[in-house]
């Protein structure tokens, strides 16, 4: 798992989100409350792709917590499969930032809000719950960045599902 969040993480545009390696899966999916099921795609025995979806305990809803492809088209095959296998009445993903390729890959799987509209909202149309605020007395425009990104900028952060505690 290390060699393909290593890859995510190198592949992305720069932001603010966890440091998913080992420790952080030990410790996310090791020491929790909830069912989680995993999804893995393989090319010659190698692991190109996984998905873990959040499952309810009767296994009507679903939910994409995180994910990752090393290789095109890892991602859109492991959702065609959990679709087709109906193992869930819904299946359901939260994802500030979300790129547009998986936002594409998404909609071709019809995913969508408000079904059966399957428009997926975009992060200008609608502003998401997050507020941030530096816990020094007095600050300056410096205290809101890092790494010369604004930490005010929702476009600077990558917060999905697993980012949560209630995950």
């Amino acid at each position: 798992m290390d060699r393909i969040s290593n890859h995510c993480r190198l592949s992305r545009k720069e932001t603010l989100g966890l440091f998913k390696d080992h420790d952080f899966f030990k410790w996310r999916f090791c020491n929790n409350r909830r069912r989680y099921i995993f999804y893995y795609y393989r090319e010659k025995d190698v692991i190109t792709g996984y998905a873990v979806v959040r499952a309810s305990s009767n296994n009507e809803s679903g939910h994409i917590v995180d994910y990752c492809e090393m290789e095109p088209g890892a991602i859109e095959e492991i959702l065609k499969f959990i679709v087709k296998r109906r193992q869930f009445d819904v299946l359901t993903i939260w994802d500030i930032n979300m790129d547009e390729k998986m936002s594409d890959i998404l909609m071709a799987q019809r995913f969508g809000v408000n079904w059966p509209n399957t428009k997926l909202i975009q992060h200008s149309e609608a502003q998401p719950p997050i507020l941030i605020r530096p816990l020094k007395k007095e600050y300056t425009r410096d205290d809101w960045f890092i790494r010369s990104m604004d930490i005010r900028n929702v476009n600077n952060w990558e917060i999905s599902e697993i980012c949560s505690d209630a995950c």
